[in-house]
């Protein structure tokens, strides 16, 4: 056999990379002294692997040099020196003609875990498959390797071959025997195969199988259903989850992807706010509800989570954030109160001119011409506004109504410049010069 290295690999579940499984939840060493001195203990049917089969008849043993040398090898790997095993296992295998079946299986079976121990895989699963072939190993020794072969058939990818020989030693194996990782296994091989009932039967034993799942098992389950669509029931899993580990972000965050999937918001938003409240939210996720609380309706909702988050530190003192409350307590009609969130965003920025802008909108509203006009004339000074034609054409207004008919002027002729306010600037602009020169003042 020629020698490879695979390196374990994580699982991936849709976009989501799940935390990679432990190749072996732990070999099952049954002592290969035991192993290399038994007999055979029968012909169950094992779904074409047969133990035992023709254990008891004359040459089904292990000679002496042979058991003395295995036994050599078994106190290598005793003392991690597998590598030396592997040369001498190696070696042995070469003179594979001059052994009987049992012979054989035993050194195939040794060869395997001592190819574990070193990572090395591929050969692993070809001297484990190599041990079943002969059909002479004891049943439990069979089932043992059966087990071995299964889980590297998945680790490596080999999914098809995971899942049948998986599928074969379940079905043999006594229900206590069947560690609940080992369904997990098979349940991620099923996932990648997407045969998403397969996979959840096999998950959601698991899980009811402990007191406390395993976080990776709970994240395994909830990512079936999210690909198989189902995503009520991925909430399910989730609830379960946040309440066995409610300090783990990870899941809060997936019970509101979970919950928005389903197109259900509000259980989104609550369950959100618990995270928040449990002090698990970071900035992105108290932005994150507070525009949820927005879509919801529920501006007055958003307006005390940021104004919160921004006296305590949660949100840091920037623009952008004093501008969501302004917009949040806009939203709610608290027009003094969105003017002072909007005059501190105005405060903090100077290469953008939208608070200002959105302040000045506000006068406007208000017929507050001065505030209004100084705070049209500071947004277009600083720039970058989605339409500068409406600051133009609102800054005129205001100098109008200020009696500035001279400004007024300038500014409404250049905002005709621009398509989205022509309109309505040409109409101010004639209204503007039919006034009597006698009127035309500059303020």
């Amino acid at each position: 056999m020629k020698r490879s290295n695979i390196h374990m690999k994580f699982f991936r579940s849709g976009s989501s990379r799940i935390a990679g499984m432990a190749l072996f939840s732990g070999l099952i060493m049954l002592g290969i002294s035991a192993v290399a001195f038994g007999h055979g203990e029968g012909e169950p049917d094992l779904g074409g692997v047969t133990p035992g089969e023709g254990s008891g008849e004359t040459g089904m043993f292990i000679s002496e040099s042979l058991g003395r040398t295995l036994g050599n090898i078994r106190s290598l790997m005793d003392k991690n020196q597998y590598q030396e095993a592997v040369n001498r296992l190696e070696t042995l295998e070469q003179r594979s003609d001059s052994y009987n079946r049992y012979e054989n299986a035993v050194v195939h079976q040794t060869l395997a875990y001592a190819y574990a121990s070193i990572n090395d895989y591929a050969q692993a699963t070809e001297a484990f498959a190599e041990a079943l072939s002969f059909k002479a190993l004891s049943r439990e020794s069979t089932l043992a390797v059966m087990q071995n072969l299964g889980q590297l058939y998945i680790v490596t990818e080999e999914y098809e071959k995971g899942i049948t020989i998986l599928e074969n030693w379940m079905a043999l194996a006594q229900p206590k025997d069947i560690a609940p990782h080992m369904r997990v296994l098979l349940g991620n091989a099923y996932l990648h195969q997407k045969d998403y009932a397969k996979a959840v039967a096999q998950l959601k034993q698991a899980v009811t199988e402990v007191d406390q799942p395993n976080k990776t098992w709970l994240q395994i389950l909830a990512s079936t259903y999210q690909q198989w669509g189902h995503y009520g029931e991925m909430a399910e899993v989730l609830q379960q989850a946040v309440i066995i580990y409610p300090e783990e972000k990870a899941f809060w965050q997936q019970l509101v992807a979970a919950y928005r999937q389903a197109n259900d918001d509000k259980q989104a938003a609550a369950a959100l706010a618990l995270s928040c409240n449990a002090g698990l939210c970071d900035e992105k996720d108290i932005t994150y509800l507070a525009r949820l609380y927005l879509y919801l309706g529920a501006p007055v909702s958003a307006a005390h989570l940021i104004d919160a988050a921004l006296r305590d530190g949660r949100m840091p003192d920037e623009a952008d954030n004093w501008k969501l409350l302004a917009q949040s307590w806009q939203q709610a009609r608290e027009t003094d109160k969105a003017t002072t969130a909007y005059i501190e965003a105005a405060k903090r920025t100077k290469i953008s001119g939208d608070a200002d802008y959105r302040l000045g909108q506000i006068y406007v509203q208000q017929e507050k011409w001065q505030p209004a006009a100084a705070a049209l004339a500071e947004a277009l000074r600083k720039g970058q506004l989605s339409s500068v034609g409406r600051a133009q054409l609102m800054l005129g207004v205001s100098h109008y109504y200020l009696g500035h008919t001279e400004q007024a002027l300038t500014a409404v002729e250049a905002a005709v410049r621009y398509p989205d306010v022509e309109k309505e600037a040409r109409r101010w602009l004639q209204q503007l010069r039919a006034m009597p020169a006698a009127e035309n003042r500059k303020g």
